[in-house]
Parts: structure tokens; sequence; C-alpha cells
């Protein structure tokens, strides 16, 4: 696993709340999220998504901790 990508590896993180909200009207929707989310030992992270959603469907298409320059591309499991 590179580095980077290390601060999601074995953590559970819970959502906290939403600090922002960016909407995009495409074939569909496009949702850009910044929220707050918490570890197990009560450390709180930023992180960003962006969502796309229309009537059949909703998909995650990216996510990061805010500060870096790594996007997961469409691989979480959830």
């Amino acid at each position: 696993m590179e580095d980077n990508l290390r601060p999601f590896a074995h953590t559970d993180y819970r959502f906290v709340k939403i600090q922002k909200v960016v909407w995009q009207r495409i074939a569909g929707s496009l949702y850009h999220i910044t929220f707050q989310a918490r570890n197990t030992d009560k450390e709180y992270r930023t992180f960003q998504a962006s969502l796309y959603s229309n009537e059949c469907m909703r998909e995650v298409q990216r996510l990061r901790m805010k500060g870096s320059s790594t996007w997961y591309l469409r691989e979480l499991s959830y």
C-alpha cells in the first residue's frame, strides 16, 4: 500500500457532520461534499468526496482526506 493511502487502512471512521456541499447539474447530479469524521481514538479528520446520482443509482466517484493529493477512485467498500 502506498504511504499516502495509509490514513484509511484499518481505520474505522464514523460520520460526524457535513461542512460543505456543492451541487452540479449534469446528466444527473454531481455532489462535492466536505465532511468531518472521527476514528475510534476520537481523532477528527476532514474528508472530501464526489458523488454522482441519477434516478437509477448513486455512486461515490472519489474520496480523499482533505489536503491529500491522492484520491480513492471507486475502490471503496461500504
